[in-house]
C-alpha cells in the first residue's frame, strides 16, 4: 500500500513539475466564453471546462505545483522548528527541558484545525508563503 501511495505522489509531483509541457492550454486562458462554458470532457478538454471556459486539466496541473510547493515548504519548516525545539529541550533537560516538551504536548493537544482557524482570523488574507509558514509552525510540536 505504501508503494502505491508513493507511486501516486511521484506521478502527481512529476505532472506538477511538467505542467508547462503537459498542459494543453494556459491555466487562466478563457477560450470561448460562450461555446465552451461548462463543456463536458472531450478530446481537446480532457476534464471539460469551467463556467469561464478555462480548461480544468490545465488548471489542475498548475494547481498541483502550488499545492506541492506549499506542502514541501511547510514540511521543511515543521522539521526545522521541531528539531530545534527538541534539541533545546534535550540540551536543557536539567534546567527546564521537561517543561519545553510538556508545552509541546499541550500544543499538540489542541486540534490543528482550531489553530489554523484562529490563525486565519488573525492573518486575514493568505499568500502561499504565509500558509506554508502557519501550517509548518502548527505541525512543528509533533516533530520534537
Amino acid at each position: 500500500m505504501t508503494r502505491l501511495a508513493t507511486a501516486c505522489l511521484v506521478c502527481i509531483a512529476v505532472a506538477g513539475v511538467a505542467a508547462p509541457v503537459l498542459a494543453t492550454y494556459a491555466p487562466d486562458a478563457q477560450l470561448d466564453i460562450a461555446a465552451l462554458k461548462n463543456a463536458p470532457p472531450s478530446r481537446t478538454h480532457w476534464m471539460g471546462t469551467d463556467p469561464y471556459s478555462r480548461d480544468i486539466f490545465s488548471r489542475l496541473l498548475f494547481g498541483a505545483r502550488t499545492s506541492l510547493a506549499i506542502a514541501s515548504s511547510a514540511t521543511v519548516i515543521a522539521v526545522a522548528l521541531g528539531a530545534c525545539w527538541g534539541a533545546v529541550a534535550f540540551g536543557a533537560r536539567r534546567i527546564g527541558g521537561a517543561w519545553l516538551l510538556t508545552f509541546a504536548d499541550a500544543i499538540r493537544a489542541i486540534p490543528r484545525l482550531l489553530l489554523l482557524l484562529c490563525a486565519s482570523s488573525i492573518v486575514g488574507s493568505w499568500s502561499p508563503l504565509t500558509l506554508a509558514a502557519v501550517v509548518g509552525v502548527s505541525a512543528s510540536p509533533a516533530v520534537c
